[in-house]
């Protein structure tokens, strides 16, 4: 299929979804985690609008408002997520702990291997990695 076709398709989607989700938060919002479930696909369609301005804009501006939505769009959802299952919030973005943005990274990597990360053993980085 035509990538501005499925680009369109999953804005719409996302624009159903997030009123969905914003009626079902008006009428309930004793459900934790459903109004960042709104604001995480409100940046999903907001993302897919960007995307289909691609040529309209500075590619520098593009790109950082891209990766700026996309990682909005993921936070949202884990924190969505989180909230919804009863945890707490991660620890790694309050405390003085390494970037929680080597979670993901250390999670994918293989157990058995011994891994760095900036030059610090993983066990320096295990509490950001176990907090979440």
């Amino acid at each position: 299929m035509h990538s501005h076709t499925l680009l369109v398709m999953a804005a719409i989607l996302m624009c159903i979804v997030t009123m969905v989700l914003a009626v079902m938060w008006h009428f309930n919002r004793r459900i934790p985690g459903l109004g960042s479930w709104g604001l995480a696909y409100l940046s999903g369609f907001a993302l897919c609008g960007l995307l289909l301005a691609h040529g309209r804009l500075h590619e520098a501006v593009f790109v950082a408002a891209v990766q700026t939505l996309t990682f909005l769009v993921a936070y949202l959802n884990l924190a969505s997520a989180r909230a919804y299952a009863g945890r707490p919030r991660c620890r790694a973005a309050t405390s003085p702990e390494p970037s929680p943005a080597l979670s993901p990274c250390l999670c994918i990597s293989r157990s058995d291997k011994p891994i760095r990360a900036h030059g610090l053993p993983y066990r320096a980085l295990r509490p950001a990695v176990s907090s979440c």
